[in-house]
């Protein structure tokens, strides 16, 4: 898991990060009940899931070390800039979260 939380730190691209995603989700990394660590990506302007419900999980989450990021403007797709936020987030969050 070291060697992929490496190559996190170089990943551009968005096909790469979700690799990496399914990787740590494959692995229990993310998403470990037991942990309860959560990152959850949420765009302001949601128009199929209500923003209560992310807000809702984070305050349900039992590691502090969990997150509720809200991309500003950002509808149930993001499109390619908020893509390229939320890379950046998850990104750190998976680095952060390695232990």
């Amino acid at each position: 898991m070291k060697e992929t939380i490496s190559r996190v730190k170089t990943v551009n691209s968005q096909s790469a990060v979700m690799s990496i995603v399914q990787h740590f989700a494959f692995s229990g990394v993310v998403g470990n009940a037991q942990r309860g660590i959560i990152l959850i990506i949420h765009g302001s302007n949601d128009g199929i899931v209500n923003i209560y419900y992310a807000k809702r999980a984070r305050e349900k989450a039992v590691n502090a070390n969990s997150r509720l990021i809200i991309l500003d403007g950002a509808k149930h797709g993001f499109n390619k800039r908020q893509v390229k936020i939320a890379n950046e987030h998850i990104k750190a969050f998976l680095i952060e979260n390695n232990n």
